[in-house]
């Protein structure tokens, strides 16, 4: 489960972590009905990078979904040590949790996860889902609507602002060590064409006996510093960037990097990431520097994620159109639609 598990973005976009920053993600965009069907958010304060939907681009007509075109592509970069989940109850105070499935090792004291966090990923349309409504079924759960979309939501997640990445960095040494700098690297490209289909579930569902049902999404990021990553364009597999300064007024009170890191404590930086142009499935990574930290080859991989320039999202709201209202049956009343534009 993602440090936002489930609660604050209404939407689970990787296994990445399940840190003390969990504690630190807090409300404050409208979270309505659907919000209610699943998981509140938990409680929010201080200094904060808020979140609010995914940044597809509305297309005038929905599309088949495209498929990938080509065979992956990855980088033989060096992989830090993955920290059995098993072992992360006792690493730099609890700072991750018990059972945290994306933490690792980048030498014998500074350990990191990366997860996104507010990124707001949607799921990607079936393909031959058509120019019609689309049945969700009888639940808004996750774990059913996974099965109904064959995956979690991994499309065009929002990482352009600060909250979209959550990067924590921690010394579980004895001794005080420096966090000199992070940065981002593209590990793995699969092609893939471009426009898609998309529905995130913060934009909401119908429901025949009620209308439209949720909508609206927020959240926020208690980070100590917030950095951006900018690749080029044209970057592909292999390219790495380091991040840059954006600003440091988190609730811990360090300055901007370099930062002296004290045995047991642990910095969260949010990582906004300036995305290639090229449409595809890639797989971010995040580096850091660090004392004892050999080299800038080590990296916290994330989930794969799709990347596309255009996306036709369906809606709930879509639903209420009269060509798609008469292709809805009356008698569904607990089932719940989505429709294209």
């Amino acid at each position: 489960m993602s440090i936002a598990a489930r609660t604050s973005q209404l939407s689970r976009p990787s296994d990445a972590g399940r840190s003390a920053a969990r504690a630190r993600l807090g409300a404050t965009g409208a979270i309505i009905a659907l919000c209610a069907l699943l998981a509140a958010c938990g409680p929010s304060g201080g200094s904060s990078t808020t979140g609010g939907g995914a940044t597809a681009t509305v297309g005038a007509t929905a599309s088949a979904s495209a498929t990938a075109t080509t065979a992956p592509t990855s980088t033989p970069l060096a992989t830090a040590f993955h920290v059995s989940p098993a072992n992360t109850a006792g690493l730099c105070n609890g700072s991750f949790g018990p059972n945290a499935s994306s933490v690792y090792a980048f030498s014998k004291t500074v350990y990191a996860e990366a997860a996104f966090a507010l990124s707001y990923p949607s799921y990607a349309m079936p393909s031959g889902a058509g120019f019609k409504p689309f049945k969700l079924g009888n639940s808004m759960d996750f774990p059913v609507l996974d099965q109904v979309f064959g995956g979690s939501p991994s499309a065009n997640p929002a990482i352009s602002q600060p909250g979209g990445i959550l990067f924590s960095v921690c010394n579980n040494g004895s001794q005080s060590i420096t966090v000199s700098g992070v940065g981002m690297a593209i590990t793995h490209v699969t092609s893939h064409a471009s426009p898609i289909d998309t529905w995130q579930p913060c934009d909401g569902a119908y429901q025949p006996s009620v209308g439209v049902t949720g909508g609206g999404c927020g959240g926020a990021v208690l980070a100590d510093e917030d950095m951006r990553a900018t690749f080029a364009a044209s970057a592909g597999v292999g390219a790495t960037t380091s991040a840059t300064m954006i600003s440091a007024n988190g609730p811990n009170g360090y300055s901007p990097l370099p930062v002296t890191l004290k045995p047991g404590h642990t910095l969260q930086i949010t990582v906004a990431v300036t995305m290639p142009t090229t449409p595809g499935i890639y797989t971010l990574a995040l580096t850091v520097k660090a004392t004892g930290v050999s080299g800038p080859a080590a990296y916290a991989p994330l989930t794969p994620q799709l990347f596309a320039a255009t996306a036709h999202k369906w809606n709930g709201q879509n639903c209420k159109a009269s060509a798609m209202l008469s292709q809805i049956p009356t008698k569904a009343t607990s089932s719940y639609f989505i429709c294209p534009k």
